[in-house]
């Protein structure tokens, strides 16, 4: 009678078991889901805004051509084709073979390159092919 007691005890728990186990893995798997507004508030969070990153990003190309512009009046030499690009270049023969590149635009940063190598006195050298 106990035999029989606890076999029937030990099936009973199994069958438990084998029902509860697959509902307590999924209510797991449920707890850790997301939902669309924690994952966007998870990617703000470890990303950042898009509109503060835009900002940084143009804040940081200003400060890139501030500088850029600032090494013109170093250069030796500024190329451009007759519209569109310029570049200034410093060559100096003691640091290297290759010409050191200064400052590059196109368009309106070219007209500026264009404007500040004229201003002290660079020699502009027009190569179409550039």
């Amino acid at each position: 009678l106990v035999g029989w007691s606890t076999l029937w005890m030990a099936l009973g728990l199994v069958i438990i078991a084998a029902v509860d186990v697959p509902v307590q893995l999924w209510e797991a798997h449920k707890k850790l889901l997301m939902t669309k507004q924690e994952v966007r508030d998870e990617h703000k969070d470890s990303e950042g805004r898009p509109e503060v990153k835009q900002r940084i990003r143009q804040l940081q190309r200003e400060m890139s051509q501030r500088r850029m512009m600032s090494a013109i009046p170093e250069a030796d030499v500024v190329i451009t084709n007759p519209t569109h690009y310029a570049v200034a270049l410093k060559y100096d023969q003691d640091k290297g073979g290759a010409p050191v590149l200064l400052a590059k635009g196109s368009d309106f940063m070219a007209l500026k390159i264009r404007e500040i190598a004229a201003q002290h006195q660079i020699l502009l050298l027009e190569s179409p092919a550039l």
